[in-house]
């Protein structure tokens, strides 16, 4: 890449960017029902527990729950291959 600022100098270099998917918690690149079953086992854990998981925290506020599960079924089918994308369950708990 070439970059010019704004007195006319360039530049050559190289660069690159890693983006996570949401939702997909297995990192296959689809939000699917293999992440789903790792929701479920995550499901109603709080910031401490035994098995809770910042990333499945989706909107941030340190427990897993209703409003998480929320946001990923609006994620679920996300992504590359649907990979076994089908009708979600809602979790107990």
């Amino acid at each position: 890449m070439t970059v010019t600022d704004v007195h006319g100098r360039t530049g050559i270099g190289s660069f690159s960017i890693s983006v996570d998917l949401i939702g997909d918690f297995n990192g296959d690149g689809a939000v699917n029902n293999a992440d789903y079953v790792l929701f479920t086992v995550a499901f109603g854990t709080s910031e401490g527990d035994e098995g809770f998981d910042a990333d499945m925290d989706l909107n941030g506020d340190g427990i897993i729950n209703t409003a998480d599960f929320l946001i990923f079924v609006n994620l679920y089918g996300s992504g590359g291959a649907s990979g076994g994308a089908l009708p979600l369950p809602v979790p107990s708990g």
